[in-house]
């Protein structure tokens, strides 16, 4: 079986890791970009990382599609 590490951390960017984050610099040969849903609250995001990118509920009835380039 394959391991997947997720790392949740709101903010961290590929500008902040450097020599101060040695660990992470290590992890981060083997990482992968994740891009952000509109908007970007935490239960719709939650949602993408386990289902993967679709419209979801929440979004879809505040905020319909057109206010927002997905």
């Amino acid at each position: 079986m394959q391991r997947t590490v997720v790392l949740n951390l709101v903010g961290l960017t590929r500008a902040l890791i450097g020599d101060s984050t040695p660990r992470l610099r290590e992890l981060s040969a083997a990482s992968a970009d994740i891009t952000s849903i509109t908007p970007a609250v935490t239960c719709s995001m939650q949602s993408t990382y386990l289902t993967g990118k679709r419209s979801h509920c929440f979004r879809s009835f505040l905020f319909p599609p057109r206010q927002f380039a997905v």
